[in-house]
């Protein structure tokens, strides 16, 4: 795309170097600065010079940037169609895709031997810990009671009497 200086386009179109970067702000012309030169697009001069004339006429800024764009505009520069891709871009995007592939099957790789490897140290682990000592548990349980033994006589007795002393105590 062809550029004019902003400079330049500010002197052909009789304006200051200010105003000529706001006027093109205000027409949303593409500045692009490379080093200490900002440039605009070529034919920016001619729309620089719309603009002044319309301000010099009586127009707000504003207003007269619609009216110069919706009458003037930019050339277009044709760009040739996406389809028609050069051999050396197809073999660099094809040495790109091979390489991503390349990527993934080593990470596939990669994580199979991690899981490999996991599993081994599981292995590892549970043979190296110290394994608890089983001891085996007596569970305490109370001796059975046994009622008392008493003659046929007695037990009519403490029955009448003394009935909780038939009863089976510890």
């Amino acid at each position: 795309m062809n550029r004019i200086p902003l400079t330049e386009a500010a002197i052909l179109a009789g304006l200051t170097r200010d105003k000529a970067r706001y006027w093109s702000g205000v027409l949303e012309l593409p500045i692009v600065k490379e080093g200490r030169v900002s440039y605009l697009p070529d034919g920016a001069d001619r729309l620089l010079n719309a603009m002044r004339v319309a301000v010099e006429g009586g127009m707000s800024p504003a207003t007269a940037a619609v009216e110069v764009k919706n009458i003037h505009a930019l050339p277009v520069e044709k760009t040739a169609p996406i389809c028609t891709v050069d051999t050396d871009t197809a073999a660099r995007i094809n040495d790109l895709e091979n390489a991503v592939m390349l990527l993934v099957e080593q990470n596939k790789t990669l994580i199979a031997m991690a899981q490999a490897q996991a599993v081994k140290i599981d292995t590892l682990t549970v043979k190296l810990l110290p394994q608890p000592e089983t001891k085996p548990v007596n569970v305490w349980q109370p001796e059975p009671r046994q009622a008392p033994q008493v003659s046929t006589l007695k037990k009519l007795w403490l029955e009448l009497f003394n009935p909780a002393m038939l009863r089976a105590t510890p």
